[in-house]
């Protein structure tokens, strides 16, 4: 701090005095007067131009000062892009996390409504997520609409109104879906009665919400046509037109009534291929790139010795289907009956066509969910929802590639491209 110069009179007699200690002191002071006045020259000149460094600031504690600013765009979309949905225990703002599963880092975080369901769009990977809101927070007026967000912004370029329908529970990966061609998003209703909204994403609007009887689970084959799960262990077929119009058929049951089906179908826009997994590991195959659906004959996952271990799924996304490979990928534990929603630390990998175990991965952590990528070398992403940590395997030689902690409170879901 400097201090201001105050001029004072003093008596005559003592100015020669003065003067001569003045020029005593001349040479002593020369020195460190010249480099103090350089240096308030300097920081005069830094208070000047904004950018130089204060003299009196030490090195340890000076940054360069940066000359831009700007918001960082993601890689472009690819296989290995992968998405984690925190339902944070039922809040109504929920968070998904963009991660770059290739190099094992969070490229980002959109904000969703109230249990969102989230799906990629075939060609280019934009985020369609599925919101509620309220218009009070937590309580009035309901808003149900639909997002497009970029993939390498994360930002909102579409947004589209549908009715306040969507079912809210804790969300699974076939409660909404979009058709092979990317033309409409399809979303399942529960209330007042069980029926599927159907939304025209290229043209902005909702087109028609269709009734259907006591069944469940959207899975898209065609740009026009979508299969639905029922209680009784058929399965629905409904085609529709652009106009909305619409028509359903139902199966023969393809498993008892009674059998204890997973509530995520694993099945393939691009192939039509599905695959229902019971809670005692018997796998139902089902080809539905036809007119009608064709059943294949069901197979176990495990041997009458490992069923006596008491060997059996374990899980919430319990099941990823690799379309290239036509391959199954299962969380497996060892529990009790109804255990089936418990994590488990393995997962375990079938060919589809005949039912035959190829390996074991075991895993770091207890995982309720799995997601598999599209590409001809999978990596494989395991959900640690307890920890709020993704981690990612390499499918060929079964070790940890990298681990992505802090994904938000009670993460469950696992979305990645579906190859179509």
């Amino acid at each position: 701090m400097r201090r201001a110069n105050v001029a004072t009179e003093r008596p005559k007699s003592s100015r020669l005095g003065t003067l001569l200690c003045a020029t005593a002191l001349i040479g002593l002071v020369a020195i460190p007067f010249s480099a103090s006045a350089q240096n308030q020259t300097q920081s005069q000149a830094g208070k000047q131009s904004g950018t130089d460094i204060p003299t009196h600031v030490t090195e340890e504690a000076t940054v360069v000062p940066e000359e831009e600013t700007g918001i960082l765009e993601a890689p472009a979309h690819n296989p290995r892009r992968v998405y984690v949905a925190d339902q944070d225990n039922f809040n109504v703002i929920n968070r998904i996390y963009a991660i770059d599963g290739e190099q094992g880092k969070l490229l980002g975080m959109l904000d969703g409504g109230m249990l969102v369901n989230v799906n990629l769009m075939p060609d280019d990977g934009r985020i369609v997520v599925s919101n509620t809101l309220f218009e009070r927070v937590s309580r009035g007026a309901r808003n149900d609409f639909i997002e497009i967000w970029d993939p390498k912004t994360l930002s909102v370029t579409q947004e589209i109104d549908i009715p306040e329908e969507r079912f809210l529970l804790m969300p699974m990966d076939a409660m909404s879906q979009i058709t092979p061609d990317g033309q409409f998003l399809l979303y399942y209703r529960f209330s007042p009665a069980p029926g599927v909204g159907i939304v025209d994403l290229q043209n902005n609007k909702h087109i028609t919400t269709v009734d259907v009887p006591d069944c469940y689970f959207v899975m898209p084959t065609a740009p026009d046509r979508f299969y639905m799960h029922c209680r009784g262990g058929s399965l629905l077929k409904v085609a529709f037109t652009r106009d909305g119009e619409t028509k359903t058929t139902e199966s023969k049951p393809f498993h008892p009534p009674e059998q204890h089906i997973y509530d995520h179908p694993l099945f393939s826009a691009k192939t039509g291929k599905a695959y229902f997994i019971s809670y005692d590991g018997t796998v139902y195959p089902a080809d539905l790139s036809g007119e009608d659906p064709q059943f294949g004959q069901s197979w176990s996952m495990f041997s009458d010795q490992e069923r006596q271990e008491n060997w059996r799924p374990g899980g919430w996304q319990v099941a990823a289907y690799h379309t290239p490979t036509n391959q199954i990928y299962v969380l497996v534990r060892q529990g009790g009956e109804f255990t089936h929603a418990n994590p488990s630390k393995e997962v375990w990998v079938y060919d589809a066509n005949n039912g035959k175990r190829l390996k074991k991965i075991p895993l770091e952590n207890s995982t309720n969910s799995i997601a598999i990528s599209q590409d001809q070398n999978p990596l494989l992403f395991a959900l640690d929802t307890h920890h709020s940590t993704l981690e990612i395997y390499d499918t060929g030689t079964g070790q940890r590639r990298s681990s992505i902690p802090n994904l938000g409170v009670t993460p469950h879901i696992v979305v990645t491209s579906s190859g179509s």
